[in-house]
């Protein structure tokens, strides 16, 4: 009984509008269908966007690990990106002692093109700059050391990430 009022005192309808807020900063929320992931996913991604903050909807071809092995062609995907997203990487290990594995969570600082490309012409970004907490690579910037180039080959395998799908075993 005690350990239920406990658990019952933390739930989420209990929190106010300013821990609700901070709690949502730092959160990886989880849901049982890919559905309700995905439906949150886009609704922070969109809070994010502004003028001055677009959405960049990019456009590849995939054939890496994670392709279906019933498919012979390369999957379609589009990731959608825009500045202080989280993205976490999916599917490889780049370099784990770095930091940079499957499921390292990061914000994306920047989203560069080369002048005249537009992703709503599925011109592919030159790069992005991703911030990730745990990096532990070479420094590419000593004011951020945290801050890696995500190249574009690697854009492929990531996804933005608010929330975890959950399935039981």
């Amino acid at each position: 009984t005690e350990e239920v009022q406990i658990l019952e005192r933390l739930h989420i309808k209990n929190l106010s509008h300013n821990q609700l807020e901070e709690l949502k900063q730092e959160a990886t929320f989880i849901f049982a269908r890919r559905n309700d992931c995905s439906e949150y996913n886009f609704e922070c991604l969109s809070n994010m966007v502004t003028q001055d903050n677009p959405l960049a909807s990019i456009h590849s071809d995939f054939s890496g690990t994670n392709k279906s092995h019933f498919s012979k062609e390369n999957k379609k995907t589009k990731t959608l990106l825009c500045r202080n997203a989280k993205v976490a990487i999916k599917g490889q290990n780049f370099l784990p002692k770095w930091g940079l594995f499957n499921g390292a969570v990061g914000t994306v600082i920047h989203i560069n093109f080369e002048k005249g490309d537009n992703p709503n012409n599925k011109d592919l970004p030159s790069f992005v700059i991703v911030d990730f907490k745990n990096y532990k690579g070479p420094i590419w910037n000593e004011k951020h050391p945290t801050v890696s180039t995500i190249l574009l080959v690697t854009l492929r395998l990531i996804t933005y990430c608010n929330c975890l799908l959950y399935t039981s075993p």
